[in-house]
């Protein structure tokens, strides 16, 4: 059957989900101008509601133009307020994307269209989206997702969730600003990296995050936090700063600045500037006393997850205790302009000083002042 208006409602939808405008995510029709064919419908139905005609088909919908089919229980064409409305089972599909909904609802004259329930969009570039409610405006290009968000790249083991964001096709950047959290995830899906914050804006295109206050990045034991982030997924770098603090069990550090090098999930290099302060228990005991590590520039080097070399600079001070069998054998403190301390089985196994280099060795017991 024919109706004298039904392919224009429905190019109007279908406009809003495929195509391609130069290398962005714009949604488009992509120039396709074939006519809509009913494939199939058991009712068919007109009525007069407020001298609106509405067009109505029920039960197993089925429409096409060229490759894009759409499937829905019910779906309602509104010719005076032009307006389009699919209801129950609704998808639509094409060689690329896939959107389904519980319904879609499209209004031409505003150029913005409302998927509810089960919302669940596919990409061709294996992004996945789910949410309980997507609001979409064509003419600014602005998609805003609401309730239960997910936004998952799957070729690059990487998801993005929250409660309330925006997207920018433009820019190809989600923002994020109630419950976000992104996380990144090694090639069999575990030992996540957990990035949360007060906002959350993350490029698709770059695969870069920047996160803005209460920030927090946690990885197994790891957890640092500050109030701005800087994450690069494609080169596994991150930039945390103001009131820059890691902490892993009972070892503790703070500083201006950290940068943090991952390969394959795994922490390899960090980095700290500004006036460093780093402390760690000197044994596993419960009553240990804490080893201190102060300078103005650290370079610490990992493997297996595991320390092993750490560089101190500028005005570098070591306070080491020296235990054996959990009891006290005196306290070391070094100075230097440079320290290297070398690592083995996660315990410090000699100290290098380097330059103007001071050394103090308190033995138990001692009552004295001790300088630094």
């Amino acid at each position: 059957m024919k109706f004298k208006k039904l392919w224009i409602w429905l190019f109007m939808l279908l406009l809003l989900f495929w195509g391609q405008l130069a290398n962005s995510r714009k949604f488009g029709f992509g120039g396709r101008k074939a006519p809509i064919v009913l494939e199939n419908a058991e009712i068919l139905r007109n009525i007069t509601r407020e001298e609106e005609t509405i067009r109505i088909l029920i039960n197993d919908v089925k429409l096409s133009q060229e490759d894009i089919d759409v499937e829905c229980d019910y779906a309602e064409f509104y010719t005076e307020s032009r307006k389009v409305f699919l209801r129950g089972n609704v998808l639509l599909r094409d060689s690329v994307k896939l959107l389904t909904a519980d319904e879609v609802t499209y209004y031409e004259v505003t150029g913005v269209a409302y998927a509810l329930g089960n919302v669940f969009l596919r990409e061709e570039d294996n992004r996945l989206i789910r949410c309980r409610r997507l609001e979409y405006d064509y003419d600014k290009g602005l998609i805003h997702y609401r309730g239960d968000i997910s936004i998952q790249d799957s070729s690059e083991y990487l998801v993005v969730t929250g409660q309330l964001g925006n997207y920018d096709e433009f820019l190809r950047t989600s923002e994020m600003i109630v419950e976000p959290k992104l996380v990144k995830y090694d090639s069999t899906w575990k030992n996540p990296i957990i990035i949360q914050g007060k906002t959350i804006w993350f490029n698709d295109s770059l695969r870069q995050a920047k996160v803005v206050e209460n920030v927090s990045v946690v990885q197994d034991t790891l957890v640092a936090t500050g109030n701005y982030l800087f994450y690069d997924d494609s080169l596994g770098y991150a930039e945390l700063t103001k009131q820059a603090q890691l902490k892993r069990g009972k070892e503790t550090m703070t500083a201006d600045t950290m940068y943090f090098f991952f390969k394959d999930q795994k922490l390899t290099e960090l980095r700290a500037f500004g006036k460093i302060i780093a402390l760690s228990p000197a044994d596993s005991s419960k009553d240990a006393p804490m080893n201190r590590l102060t300078g103005k520039q650290l370079f610490s080097y990992f493997q297996n997850d595991e320390p092993k070399e750490m560089i101190v600079i500028g005005n570098a001070i070591s306070k080491y205790y020296l235990r054996e069998n959990q009891k006290d054998n005196g306290l070391n403190v070094a100075s230097g302009d440079t320290l290297k301390i070398y690592f083995k089985n996660k315990k410090i196994e000699q100290i290098q000083v380097i330059g103007g280099v001071e050394g103090t060795y308190y033995p138990v017991g001692w009552k004295g002042e001790i300088k630094e």
